[in-house]
């Protein structure tokens, strides 16, 4: 049995459709995330908070209004600096597959290499902007709960 078989390079075809299947699926998740979040959550918060705020303190209606306004200021920076991001990453791949033939296996290593350099970068980026949108935006829909629970129970 020959070893020179066992890990063979992948045909130009195949990495091509491997790659635009990556970029694929990392645009129909971005965008389904995007619709649902802003659709249900952030638009259903300010639903509740605008029935709610008359139920709370002048305070507390400001700081529920602040944390949300926070969470969704910061997952709108995040969208918008990930748009631009798939677009360079899209530009880049069609400057890999644009060159000449003999020259393509080095650009489409040197693409795969920048991508996936750049998407665990973004990752990163990615779980410090969740982390701040999660926390700041239970904060805001905790308080409002609160409020829903103690118009019904006075005595809290």
């Amino acid at each position: 049995m020959s070893t020179s078989n066992v890990n063979p390079k992948p045909e130009y075809p195949v990495v091509l459709k491997e790659l635009r299947d990556i970029q694929s699926q990392f645009f129909d998740k971005a965008s389904n995330y995007t619709r649902l979040i802003f659709g249900l959550g952030y638009g259903g918060f300010f639903v509740f908070w605008s029935g709610a705020k008359q139920y709370l303190a002048p305070r507390l209606v400001v700081l529920s209004a602040l944390l949300m306004s926070v969470s969704l200021v910061f997952f709108i920076v995040f969208e918008v600096a990930q748009t631009g991001l798939i677009s360079y990453i899209n530009l880049r791949f069609a400057n890999a597959i644009n060159t000449p033939e003999a020259e393509m296996s080095v650009a489409l290593e040197r693409f795969r290499s920048e991508c996936y350099k750049i998407t665990r970068a973004w990752g990163a980026v990615w779980v410090f902007v969740y982390v701040i949108c999660v926390i700041s935006g239970f904060g805001g829909v905790a308080i409002v709960l609160y409020s829903f629970v103690r118009s019904l129970m006075p005595s809290l």
